[in-house]
């Protein structure tokens, strides 16, 4: 019953997700049919992972109307639907009043909307709302909508099948096809945005997120944080993970350390919670990949939004 509960969850919002192979996928949806898309066909017969996980700004989006409300019932309505429960917590957690601190970009504008810390779940649900400080110059665009069929590579490779194409593509509002026939001004350059992760006390805490690209050409980052280590279980089941993956114990040892000092900070100030979300944003580089993936990592192209979450007891 409950598998079914989940396939049906994910059939009704599949079409709205994006996949970032980088996350820790929760519902994973093998489509079995090709969707048609305007410039190509989109294989949906790709192994998609449904991403839903967390990684002031009132001026930014609030009189949108595009806050966690807005995702919750337009965007990925699964919890509203098949657990009820946990969206009626999530909505009565909502707080659109979010302390923070950006680090200074050039390049965007970002804030966080809205937060909802919803402990009964283990989970940190927020949205981010990301500009253009340039917009005569810049497009902004989610980095995850670049190549989302994973079919970029030379059409002559043996490994290629007959969808492979030796051009970036981009997934945008026209449909899915060549990058500057997909951008709303092909003479602008495409910036590119994307979460890089987020620290909950220190503790990284991302296990899903979900990008919007709005009618204004700003972008909705949806990003929802696990909260499984605010529990001594946690450091158990991390020590069994570290017995059976000994080249990897060291890994799960730091995680032990984190979340331990994770759950002090939480006993020391017990009604907010200190959170850090990283992002990167980077311009499109055409004709020279190297250099493209080079640049989400690039430290220059890094960027840190510190916020604070109220705890209502």
């Amino acid at each position: 019953m409950r598998d079914e509960r989940i396939k049906k969850a994910i059939d009704a919002n599949l079409s709205g997700l994006t996949y970032n192979e980088l996350q820790r996928a929760r519902l994973v949806q093998n489509a079995m049919e090709e969707k048609p898309v305007m410039k190509k066909k989109l294989s949906a017969g790709l192994a998609l992972a449904i991403v839903l996980v967390l990684l002031g700004g009132a001026a930014l989006a609030v009189g949108l109307g595009t806050g966690l409300t807005w995702y919750y019932n337009n965007r990925f309505s699964a919890y509203r639907q098949f657990e009820p429960d946990k969206y009626e917590a999530i909505m009565n957690s909502l707080n659109d009043t979010v302390p923070q601190e950006e680090e200074t970009d050039e390049l965007i504008q970002i804030a966080v909307q809205d937060v909802a810390w919803v402990p009964e779940y283990d989970m940190l649900t927020l949205t981010l709302r990301a500009l253009s400080t340039d917009p005569e110059r810049f497009e902004l665009h989610p980095y995850i909508n670049l190549d989302t069929d994973g079919n970029y590579m030379d059409p002559n490779d043996p490994d290629a099948d007959e969808d492979a194409h030796g051009e970036h593509y981009l997934w945008s509002e026209k449909g899915f096809g060549p990058v500057r026939e997909m951008m709303d001004d092909p003479n602008k350059e495409l910036l590119l945005i994307k979460v890089s992760g987020c620290g909950i006390e220190g503790m990284e805490s991302v296990s899903a997120e979900d990008y919007v690209r709005l009618a204004d050409g700003s972008v909705l980052i949806y990003v929802e944080c696990g909260l499984s280590w605010r529990h001594e279980t946690f450091d158990a089941e991390q020590r069994k993970l570290a017995a059976l993956y000994p080249e990897y114990r060291e890994y799960y040892e730091q995680c032990i350390v984190e979340a331990q000092n994770a759950r002090k900070a939480l006993q020391d100030h017990p009604d907010t919670v200190e959170a850090d979300l990283r992002y990167s944003r980077f311009p499109f580089i055409d004709n020279d990949d190297r250099a493209l993936y080079a640049s989400e990592f690039a430290e220059e192209n890094q960027r840190t939004v510190h916020f604070s979450v109220k705890i209502e007891r």
